[in-house]
């Protein structure tokens, strides 16, 4: 069984993957307060990388700022 801070890496890394809907690495949101610090120190790669490299414009500062990967 995942942690719950895993769970929130392994749909992060699966929705940018998959370049499908963001709406599933939304949920993680739900999560970010909890274990925003676990997630950033499990997080396969480096966080605001994945961020950069998938996400631009308003959605990439946004999500940044909440994960706090800047």
């Amino acid at each position: 069984m995942l942690s719950p801070a895993k769970g929130c890496c392994y749909i992060i890394n699966e929705s940018f993957e998959s370049f499908r809907s963001c709406d599933k690495s939304l949920v993680t949101i739900l999560f970010r307060d909890r274990y925003s610090a676990e997630v950033q120190q499990d997080y396969e790669g480096k966080l605001a990388n994945d961020i950069k490299k998938y996400t631009s414009g308003k959605y990439e500062k946004a999500l940044l700022l909440l994960w706090k990967a800047q």
